[in-house]
């Protein structure tokens, strides 16, 4: 069962359950979802919580922390239903 949790003018939050994990979506006015980055998602995919699912796989700390220069609190939903985050780092032209 999906829920509203909080209705915005830019986007709505919705949670459902998963495996037995509340999860939490953010789905915005022209459709992009994302899901919120927490222990519930972290669980959900086998881990204790989002510090055991970094510390066991060290490239995606990484690669998180190259990519967005954090850890994220939201993971952007492609429309085939995989998860990325979207590089907000600048980028220092080198031209």
């Amino acid at each position: 069962m999906i829920k509203i949790v909080k209705q915005t003018d830019n986007y709505n939050v919705y949670q459902s359950d998963f495996m037995g994990h509340t999860q939490t979506f953010r789905q915005w006015k022209n459709n992009h979802v994302e899901i919120q980055f927490n222990d519930n998602f972290a669980k959900a995919n086998g881990h204790r919580s989002v510090e055991d699912m970094l510390n066991t796989n060290m490239e995606i700390q990484k690669s998180l922390m190259l990519t967005y220069g954090s850890i994220p609190e939201w993971i952007n939903i492609t429309d085939d239903g995989q998860f990325r985050v979207i590089n907000t780092q600048n980028t220092q032209s080198l031209n």
